[in-house]
């Protein structure tokens, strides 16, 4: 067994994805322990409605392919692809909540995880065509763009894998 570990240092996209793993037939994931989180702040004059009902969904999910192919949007196209190999490990909703006034500026931060962020499933890299990988990403979506001065979303994982 070996941890692979990935770490972003924050991405300003809304909505994206990030390719955490290429995984060769035969790999295994056994577990996932992971982190993410978002930060943004507004003018203190932009509706604080609009933007604390603008829900974040992320998720890990898997694909193959060779690591171009992109990942599925976790609000626009949440089930599962093709399980048991193409399929989402974790998935997941938060909605922005304020964390902060400086005076003329509002700062916002996620909502917090609704359950320890830490993914038990297994997946299996067999029956890949030539050439290609198991691919794990990070996909996230907001349910609308909101008008920020800063915008940054993280993550972090590791990953535990088996040869089987």
């Amino acid at each position: 067994m070996q941890w692979i570990r990935y770490a972003s240092p924050g991405t300003s996209h809304p909505s994206g994805y990030l390719l955490m793993a290429q995984l060769d037939a035969g790999i295994t994931i056994r577990r996932i322990r992971f982190s993410w989180g978002m930060y943004g702040d507004t003018l203190a004059d932009t509706s604080f409605n609009i933007i604390s009902q603008n829900l974040m969904g992320f998720g890990l999910v898997t694909t193959v392919g060779n690591g171009t192919e992109g990942a599925p949007n976790p609000l626009g196209q949440s089930a599962d692809q093709d399980p048991p190999t193409q399929r989402w490990l974790w998935w997941e909703i938060r909605r922005p909540r304020i964390s902060a006034y400086v005076p003329g500026t509002v700062i916002w931060e996620d909502s917090g995880p609704q359950e320890p962020t830490d993914a038990h499933g297994q997946v299996l890299a067999t029956g890949l065509p030539a050439g290609d990988t198991l691919n794990l990403w990070a996909s996230w979506a907001l349910s609308t763009d909101w008008d920020t001065e800063n915008w940054s979303m993280f993550v972090g994982a590791s990953i535990l894998v088996s040869t089987s």
